[in-house]
C-alpha cells in the first residue's frame, strides 16, 4: 500500500470513530473533537504525500542557455545566460539572434558567397606561401624535402603551420586574412565578442590537422567540407567548424 493511501485509510477510520451520534451536546463535542483530529491527521497526510510525490517547490526549473533580459540591464537589451550565471555585457538583440541576420549588438550575419570567396583567398595565399617555402628548399639543395608521399616531416611540419596560421589570426584577429579582406569577422557564438580568445581558435581551427591521418585525415576533411557548404546556406549559416567551436561570422562592426 502506498504512503497517500495509507494516510487515507487513516483519515477514513478516524471519521468513523469520531462520528458517533448521541445527545445535542455529545454530537457537537464529538464533531469539534473530530474536526480537530481530522486537521491533524490532514496535516499528517500533506507530509505523507509531500514525502511520496516529493516536496512542491515555488523555485522555477533552471532556465536553458540563451539570450533573455536580465533584471536591471537596459530596456531592450539581452544578456547571455549559460544556464548558472550571465556571461558578457549586455546587447541590444534587434530582431533576431539568428535567422533575420541582426544579432549581438546590431552585428549583421556574413553572406554565404562572402564566406565562400574569403575561403578562396585563404587558399591561394596558402597556396603561394606553400610554393614560397618550396622554392626556398629547392634553392638550399634539400631537394629530399619534395618527396611529400614519403617524407611525414614535411608532411606534419606542413599540417602544424597552417594550423598555427589559421588559429593565430582568428585569436589575434578575428578571422584569417581572406575573412579580413572581405570584410568579416569571427564572432564568439554565446556572447558576440570578436576576436573569440585562444581556446574558440583552436577548436575552429582543429580540421587543419587533419592532414596527419593517414588514409582517413583527407576524406574527412573532405566530408567537412561539404557538409559545411549545406549549413552555410541555412538560416545561422554556420559551418561544421563554427558548430564546433561555438562560433559565428559577422560582418566587420
Amino acid at each position: 500500500m502506498s504512503l497517500s493511501k495509507y494516510a487515507g485509510t487513516l483519515v477514513l477510520n478516524a471519521s468513523q470513530v469520531t462520528g458517533v451520534t448521541g445527545g445535542d451536546g455529545a454530537t457537537r463535542r464529538k464533531d469539534s473533537n473530530g474536526t480537530t483530529r481530522r486537521r491533524r491527521l490532514g496535516l499528517f497526510t500533506a507530509i505523507l504525500a509531500d514525502t511520496e510525490d516529493g516536496p512542491v517547490s515555488d523555485t522555477p526549473s533552471p532556465q536553458p542557455p540563451g539570450w533573455y533580459h536580465a533584471d536591471g540591464d537596459p530596456p531592450g537589451t539581452q544578456r547571455y545566460w549559460n544556464g548558472t550565471a550571465w556571461v558578457g555585457d549586455p546587447r541590444d538583440m534587434g530582431a533576431s539572434p539568428v535567422g533575420g541576420g541582426s544579432l549581438y549588438g546590431g552585428a549583421v550575419l556574413a553572406e554565404s558567397g562572402t564566406r565562400i570567396v574569403a575561403r578562396i583567398i585563404d587558399i591561394l595565399i596558402g597556396g603561394f606561401i606553400t610554393v614560397v617555402i618550396i622554392r626556398a628548399i629547392v634553392g638550399s639543395g634539400n631537394d629530399d624535402y619534395l618527396s611529400l608521399d614519403t617524407d611525414w616531416s614535411f608532411t606534419i611540419a606542413s599540417v602544424l603551420m597552417g594550423f598555427a596560421w589559421e588559429a593565430g589570426f582568428v585569436h589575434f584577429m578575428g578571422g584569417t586574412p581572406g575573412k579580413m579582406i572581405m570584410g568579416i569577422r569571427i564572432a564568439r557564438m554565446e556572447d558576440g565578442v570578436t576576436p573569440p580568445g585562444p581556446e574558440v581558435a583552436a577548436k575552429r581551427s582543429a580540421n587543419r590537422l587533419l592532414g596527419i591521418v593517414p588514409g582517413l585525415g583527407h576524406p574527412i576533411a573532405l566530408i567537412i567540407g561539404i557538409v559545411s557548404l549545406v549549413f552555410l546556406f541555412q538560416d545561422e549559416r554556420r559551418t561544421v567548424m563554427d558548430r564546433f567551436g561555438g562560433t559565428v561570422v559577422i560582418k566587420k562592426p
